[in-house]
C-alpha cells in the first residue's frame, strides 16, 4: 500500500512538471513579429518638358530611422523620381521636397506643382467635378533635377514603429532631426553624396529647409568636406578647409534652379 501511494504521488508530480515545461501560450497572446514592408516598387516612364522627352524612373518605399543602438524607431515613406540613362550621377542634382503644416504629407507639392504628374484643375485653380484625373505635369522639375518627396512621421504612410510613441517625431527640433536623418540615409543608400543637393519646402516646410540645411552642414556635410579636402590638400589649415569646402559644396551654384551642366 505504501509503495502504491509513493508511485501515485511520483506520477502526479512528474505529470505536473512535464505540463509546465510544455505549456502552450494562450491563443489570445499573439507572438511579437517585426513589421514587414513591401520591397520598393520601381516603374519607368517618360514625359515631355520644355520640348524635351525625359525618361525617368519612379520609386516608392520606406527608410527606417534608428537610434544610436540600431533600434528601429520610425519608418518614413518616400516617392522618388530619377532621370534615366544618366552616366555620371555626380553631375545630376537631387532635390528633397516636403510640405509644411506642420502635419502635412508631401502630396501637395508632389501632385500639385513639382512632380511629373499633376492633378487636373480648372484654369483658375479650382477643382474639377469628379471623377478626378491626373495628367503629365509640363511644369515639373524633373528635367533639371531628380526629386525625392518625403512624408514626415505621422503624415502620409509614415509612422513610428509598433511600440514607439509618435510624439518623439512631432515638434520643431524633432521634425528637423527626422527629416535630416532620412536625407542622410537616402543619400548613402542611393550613393548620391557626390550629387549637388537641394532642399525644397512649402509654408512651414521652408523652416524645416532652413534648419535642416544648417544641421546637415554642421554634422555630416562638414565631415565629408573635411575628408575630401584632407585627401587633396593635406597642408591646408583646418579653418581654411572648412571655408573652402562650404563654398564648393553649398555655394557652387548661385542661380535659383539646380545646375544641370
Amino acid at each position: 500500500m505504501n509503495i502504491f501511494k509513493f508511485l501515485l504521488t511520483f506520477f502526479i508530480i512528474t505529470s505536473m512538471a512535464l505540463s509546465e515545461e510544455t505549456k502552450v501560450p494562450s491563443p489570445d497572446k499573439k507572438p511579437e513579429s517585426p513589421q514587414v514592408f513591401p520591397p520598393p516598387i520601381i516603374t519607368s516612364h517618360q514625359i515631355k518638358v520644355s520640348g524635351n522627352v525625359i525618361k525617368y524612373n519612379a520609386e516608392t518605399g520606406y527608410l527606417t530611422l534608428r537610434d544610436e543602438f540600431g533600434k528601429a524607431k520610425g519608418n518614413i515613406f518616400f516617392t522618388s523620381y530619377t532621370k534615366g540613362e544618366v552616366k555620371d550621377i555626380t553631375t545630376r542634382p537631387i532635390t528633397f521636397v516636403f510640405n509644411g503644416g506642420p502635419g502635412s504629407s508631401s502630396v501637395w507639392l508632389h501632385m500639385g506643382c513639382i512632380g511629373p504628374k499633376r492633378v487636373l484643375m480648372n484654369d483658375d485653380g479650382t477643382s474639377k467635378a469628379p471623377p478626378y484625373k491626373y495628367i503629365d505635369n509640363e511644369y515639373s522639375w524633373i528635367d533639371k533635377t531628380d526629386l525625392v518627396f518625403i512624408d514626415p512621421i505621422n503624415t502620409g504612410f509614415s509612422r513610428a514603429v509598433e511600440g514607439e510613441e509618435a510624439k518623439q517625431f512631432l515638434g520643431y527640433s524633432e521634425d528637423i532631426q527626422s527629416v535630416g536623418d532620412f536625407i542622410r540615409l537616402f543619400t548613402s543608400k542611393y550613393d548620391r553624396w557626390g550629387s549637388p543637393k537641394f532642399l525644397a519646402g512649402e509654408s512651414y516646410g521652408t523652416t524645416t529647409v532652413s534648419y535642416t540645411h544648417l544641421r546637415a552642414h554642421e554634422t555630416v556635410l562638414d565631415l565629408v568636406c573635411r575628408l575630401l579636402l584632407e585627401k587633396k590638400h593635406n597642408t591646408i589649415k583646418k579653418k581654411k578647409k572648412h571655408i573652402s569646402c562650404y563654398k564648393s559644396l553649398c555655394h557652387k551654384n548661385n542661380s535659383s534652379t539646380p545646375n544641370t551642366q
